[in-house]
């Protein structure tokens, strides 16, 4: 589900929007009992909006790559060297992909960065490998590692649930930005470009989107619905809403509504 957006203005980019996009999710959806953690990409990664997230009472976990070195160097530092020398905290079990034949994922912590420099909310630091091998059987390596900072306190959650929490994450771009951009050729330049065209367009496309995603996801369960293409899922609803039936009142027949 995508449950809100922000246009962003072209000189500037996500990270340079988060500040009133934050307040403005948190004044509509801030309450306890609605959503406490915010889980963001590398483009996100700032003090200043870790902060924010922190100030607001909430948690976050944030991707950590070469925009933050400093903060990626010292991870590295502490979390390379529990990698080579103690067994992970959690790991999956092997699990097949389609692309990269069969994972599974491993998790190492340090909370030695707590309080870094001038991160004074942050409590940890994850490194999450992902380990790869052709066959059940095959010669395992390492596909990649991710680096992640958080202001949650140890115990906040399990080892196993950092790692699903991690997994998840990715939904956001698999399912959301993947399906708008490649389902719904969202980027093809069909926007109105008017007055308030933009965000309008763009929040039908979102209403469009979440309803269909429901669709799928709870009332569309048996094992044939889910092989639906996107297409199809779309032509169904096309065709339940611009070809009502109709009853004729002169001879009691049913036929299709002209659309």
């Amino acid at each position: 589900m995508c449950i809100d957006q922000m246009p962003i203005p072209a000189q500037t980019n996500d990270c340079g929007v988060f500040k009133p996009f934050f307040e403005g999710l948190c004044k509509t959806y801030g309450r306890a009992d609605l959503f406490d953690l915010a889980c963001m990409d590398a483009g996100f990664a700032s003090e200043a909006n870790a902060r924010q997230v922190d100030e607001a009472g909430k948690a976050y976990v944030l991707s950590i790559k070469s925009n933050q070195p400093e903060l990626q160097k010292e991870g590295w530092r502490v979390l390379a060297t529990q990698a080579k020398t103690q067994a992970p905290e959690a790991e999956t079990p092997w699990e097949s992909d389609s692309s990269r034949g069969w994972i599974k994922r491993q998790l190492w912590r340090t909370e030695e960065l707590a309080r870094w420099g001038t991160w004074t909310h942050l409590r940890q630091v994850w490194l999450v490998r992902v380990l790869a091998r052709k066959g059940k059987d095959g010669p395992e390596r390492v596909l990649e590692d991710r680096l992640y900072a958080t202001n949650l306190v140890r115990g906040r959650l399990k080892p196993e649930q950092i790692l699903d929490l991690v997994r998840a994450h990715w939904r956001i771009e698999n399912n959301c930005f993947g399906r708008l951009d490649i389902e719904w050729q969202e980027d093809h330049g069909r926007w109105v470009r008017r007055s308030n065209g933009l965000p309008v367009v763009s929040l039908l496309r979102l209403i469009a989107y979440n309803l269909l995603e429901m669709l799928r996801a709870v009332h569309l369960r048996s094992k044939a619905a889910r092989r639906a293409a996107w297409q199809q899922l779309r032509d169904w609803v096309r065709d339940a809403l611009v070809w009502p039936i109709h009853a004729d009142p002169q001879d009691g027949e049913v036929s299709p509504a002209t659309p």
